[in-house]
């Protein structure tokens, strides 16, 4: 399967199957944990990868990597109030964001947006319906 990323007048195809949610609960889910892997891949771009960046650059990007994290919580709180059961491995998602940060700097950005996919993936699979996260990686 392909993804089309557009943005203005440049539009990329990539060969990856993007994850689709099947439920309302699978959308909310997936939406709270790719915010926080955001957050961490901007974390780790800010601790390493990105030394060119200039100070405004920089204060940009940590207030962008702030704000997924905040938004993340808030849709968590959301979800969980409303009886939708959230849980994910934080840690697992810090090591899988710098996996994805090193591959967007070595300009592999198919395979970071594939692992992300992934991540994704497993991650609402086993937040939603309690699969082991070990079994899920092995199967990959």
């Amino acid at each position: 399967m392909n993804a089309t990323i557009g943005h203005g007048d440049d539009t990329t195809t990539f060969a990856f199957a993007p994850f689709k949610p099947q439920s309302s609960d699978e959308a909310i889910v997936a939406s709270i944990i790719r915010k926080m892997l955001h957050y961490h891949i901007l974390r780790v771009q800010l601790e390493g990868a990105r030394p060119w960046m200039h100070e405004k650059q920089r204060l940009c990007a940590r207030q962008q990597a702030i704000e997924a994290r905040r938004k993340g919580f808030a849709e968590e709180r959301d979800a969980i109030d409303s009886g939708i059961r959230v849980s994910y491995d934080d840690e697992l998602l810090r090591q899988e964001a710098t996996r994805i940060a090193y591959l967007l700097c070595s300009d592999q950005v198919e395979r970071a947006m594939s692992l992300e996919e992934e991540i994704i993936m497993i991650s609402v699979n086993h937040s939603l319906y309690g699969i082991d996260l070990e079994a899920m990686r092995i199967a990959a």
